[in-house]
């Protein structure tokens, strides 16, 4: 249930953004992919529009971050049983280190569309921060933007369904890292300079039992007060990021989510999953679902614009929805799945497919409009970096830095 002594003026913030240029997963100001200034470019190939292209050692699925002119981004040998984090030059794409976060066993039963490497670095712009699955567990690796390890830890024992998911993000001088896999399902935070706890919360209101879920939290302010929203084991739950403690929930979410929540004014909408599908709407004022429709953005996080939802099956399926009735106005199906989330930037949406193939939209809720289609070669499954107008790409064979050329 709802707390009734909730205050109900919201506003979404950055977790710390000043420190860098992309800090974390999805890593514009808010975290709901809604790039400001300069756009990216809307055409590139292979021979046009591309600043530079780095190769990438192992398998990842984690998207780049950026900070102190670095990009950054994970990777994994899982016949070797290594983790890795790879650091490049921003302005040239050149290698600059590599280092090797953990050795052991790669988890087990991961999913046929996962990697070892999901989870996407958090940075305050000094300290940047991994989480791997290893050795039946979830550990967590701190070091400084040189390369040099600061601390190591090992989260909690899981048993892994599919591999881990969830990103960590890093508020004020901590890291907060969610593992809603059975038999702990958890939430805990670590202070940044030395890896000491701060906190940590029991997640599953049932005691033990089979539940896993793989998004991403999402800081926002609520009357003065910064919230840390979650979703997964049946509800959206609401915990202060200072203490761990849940200020209240809600009965709105699905058991598994890998998308992370929209908020809009006072409105927070909250992606499918399994087994509840279907998008759904909770007034923040009024403390109640509003409005629950049957399409699922499932893997994929969605979009807001102008007072519209834009959103994507894992399928493949692309829609547009009314935010303030849920309505679904039209959908347009491609030719392949979708894990990457998409972003606004110059009044169009960028939506990537996992052939490689990204679509550039402009957003009309009477009719889907595509402004052009670009294709590079490998699956995509990570969201892209926008900084400046530049677009740090990652598919499984290269890096890429697009931008006009």
């Amino acid at each position: 249930m709802l707390n009734s002594s909730v205050v109900f003026f919201v506003l979404v913030i950055a977790a710390n953004s000043a420190f860098s240029q992309w800090n974390q997963w999805r890593g514009s100001a808010d975290g709901q992919g809604i790039i400001e200034g300069k756009a990216p470019v809307t055409e590139w190939s292979e021979t046009k529009n591309i600043i530079w292209k780095s190769p990438i050692s192992g398998v990842g699925s984690s998207s780049p971050v950026l900070a102190d002119g670095k990009v950054f981004i994970t990777s994994a040998d899982e016949k070797r049983g290594k983790f890795y984090l790879i650091c490049y030059d921003q302005k040239t794409g050149k290698q600059l280190w590599q280092n090797q976060v953990f050795w052991g066993d790669v988890l087990d039963n991961l999913h046929k569309n996962n990697t070892h490497a999901p989870a996407t670095v958090a940075t305050d712009g000094e300290v940047l921060t991994v989480v791997f699955g290893v050795n039946k567990a979830v550990w967590i690796a701190a070091y400084n933007l040189q390369g040099k390890k600061l601390w190591d830890k090992e989260i909690v024992k899981v048993k892994s369904n599919f591999g881990i998911g969830s990103s960590p993000i890093v508020y004020e001088d901590k890291v907060i890292v969610l593992s809603d896999m059975e038999p702990k399902p958890l939430i805990v935070a670590y202070r940044l300079k030395d890896g000491k706890e701060v906190w940590k919360t029991r997640r599953n209101d049932k005691g033990d039992a089979d539940f896993h879920s793989y998004s991403t939290p999402r800081i926002y302010k609520i009357d003065g007060k910064d919230q840390l929203v979650t979703t997964g084991l049946g509800k959206v739950k609401f915990y202060d990021p200072d203490t761990g403690k849940l200020n209240w929930d809600i009965e709105a979410s699905a058991d598994a989510t890998v998308g992370s929540p929209l908020l809009d004014r006072r409105y927070l909408y909250v992606n499918g999953g399994y087994p509840q599908n279907g998008t759904s709407a909770i007034d923040l004022r009024r403390q109640e679902v509003i409005w629950k429709n049957r399409f699922s953005s499932y893997i994929v996080s969605m979009v807001f614009h102008d007072h519209h939802i834009y959103g994507s099956t894992n399928r493949g399926e692309f829609a547009c929805m009314d935010a303030k009735s849920g309505v679904i106005l039209w959908r347009e199906r491609f030719r392949t799945d979708v894990q990457s989330s998409p972003f606004t930037a110059g009044g169009n949406i960028y939506l990537m497919l996992r052939d490689g193939t990204t679509k550039v939209i402009k957003p009309d809720p009477s009719k889907y409009i595509e402004i052009s289609e670009n294709v590079l070669p490998g699956r995509t499954d990570a969201t892209p970096a926008i900084v400046d107008g530049l677009m740090y790409h990652r598919t499984e064979e290269a890096l890429y830095c697009i931008g006009e050329g």
